[in-house]
């Protein structure tokens, strides 16, 4: 989400006014085919109450007025559907980007594919088209069975539907009919957030999607159990998520959330920033390590000389960039330290120091490439000869008492890994705490 108070308030308002917006449009949607489907209906009940007798010569006249006012129906009904499809679909194609400008940040958005919204505008008119054939099929068959059957014109007419409320062909319609128009909608909008959040992964965003039902006593056992239920998005889709709407009149719509990844980065480095300050200012000896991996940053307590990772662990290790512990000793790096860095290629190893040579300060070591361009084997080697060198120009010092054993040991290690960084082409240095 955005980082501060307000700008996450801007995005929930931006969010909330979308979805408002979306569902009132496509309500007044409704409302009209409600109507359209009202004049039709009067329009076929009018034309079998003005034949002069309800029998088989002028069968043919009333089919083809219900064909008529059916074919009508069905021009009508097509156009605003597909009008609510392709609004719907423009909600949720917008959606994301307003949310993000309204934050005051900008992204620029690729076009979705016209094609994509042609399919779904096509399968709208595709169900239209078998409502109204379906129901014209079956106002015709009553009126046949109503003339053979010797039924007077009002009994036919009030099966046919008097209204839309009472049991009926056209209360049958209604019912399919707002169904579609609920369902595709929902559909169509599911189908442009959803894409809208791929362009964002894509884009480099780090995104979210959390499952919102209306709980209420129409919903249903599944949509309840997925309700509050978040799924990491990429450029592929939804990780483990699944599409909407759920089933026809689906209510439930996913809330987008988006991360930078710059704001994640300094997000993470505070919180390994505040990690090192914790590990300071404990009084015990214990080696702790804090170590960040994608989303998430682990931390572990040792022992006072080692910390050991379990095997689950160690795979975790694989995956992370940066590693932080303390060295209670106040020296630089071990040469196990830097194993470690090589065989999981992490980008960057640190060590706290607060009682080194320079004083407080955390160590750092990190990679110029992706990865350390060696073996461990090849660093080692590297490390035990620079590690002799350094051995014979203090420890000299050490025995004639010009240097102490534990000063000596703070400039040796320090020495010993700026020539080390310096042949393998890594950067070595430490940063004042």
């Amino acid at each position: 989400m955005p980082v501060s108070l307000s700008k996450q308030y801007a995005w929930k308002m931006r969010m909330q006014n979308i979805l408002k917006l979306r569902n009132d449009f496509t309500d007044g949607q409704i409302k009209r085919y409600r109507n359209l489907l009202n004049e039709t209906r009067r329009d076929i009940i009018a034309r079998i109450s003005e034949v002069p007798q309800f029998e088989a010569a002028y069968l043919g006249t009333m089919r083809t007025a219900v064909d008529n006012a059916m074919d009508r129906l069905e021009r009508e009904a097509t156009a605003d559907l597909q009008n609510t499809v392709v609004k719907n679909f423009t909600f949720g194609t917008d959606a994301l980007p307003d949310a993000i400008t309204a934050t005051g940040r900008f992204v620029g958005f690729p076009s979705i594919a016209p094609s994509l919204v042609k399919v779904i505008t096509d399968f709208s008119a595709d169900l239209i088209v078998g409502l109204t054939d379906e129901k014209r099929k079956a106002i015709n068959s009553e009126i046949a069975r109503g003339i053979l059957m010797g039924a007077r014109p009002r009994q036919v007419i009030d099966r046919i539907g008097r209204n839309l409320t009472d049991p009926s062909i056209f209360r049958n319609t209604r019912y399919r009919g707002e169904t579609i128009y609920r369902t595709e909608a929902m559909r169509a909008y599911g189908m442009a957030a959803e894409a809208r959040m791929r362009d964002a992964a894509a884009l480099g965003l780090l995104v979210t999607a959390k499952w919102e039902a209306i709980v209420d006593n129409r919903t249903c056992a599944a949509c309840l159990a997925l309700n509050g239920s978040e799924f990491k998005v990429t450029e592929k889709g939804l990780v483990g998520g699944v599409g909407i709407p759920l089933h026809p009149n689906c209510r439930c719509h996913y809330v987008e959330s988006v991360s930078y990844k710059e704001d994640y980065e300094l997000q993470k480095k505070k919180a390994i920033g505040e990690y090192e300050t914790d590990i300071l200012n404990e009084t015990g000896n214990n080696w702790e390590a804090c170590y960040a991996i994608n989303d998430e940053v682990f931390h572990k307590r040792g022992e006072q000389s080692q910390i050991d990772f379990r095997v689950s662990e160690v795979e975790k290790l694989k995956k992370m960039r940066v590693f932080t512990h303390n060295h209670p000793s106040s020296g630089s790096f071990s040469p196990q330290d830097l194993r470690l860095t090589i065989d999981t290629n992490l980008k960057e190893m640190r060590a706290i120091a607060p009682h080194s040579r320079y004083g407080n300060v955390t160590y750092y070591i990190r990679r110029t490439g992706k990865d350390w361009g060696t073996s461990p084997q090849a660093f080692f080697a590297v490390y035990q000869h620079e590690d002799q060198i350094q051995r014979d120009m203090f420890w000299p010092k050490v025995s004639s008492g010009e240097l102490s054993k534990e000063k000596a040991n703070l400039i040796h290690h320090d020495e010993v890994w700026k020539r080390v960084a310096k042949l393998l082409g890594w950067k070595y240095g430490h940063r004042k705490r």
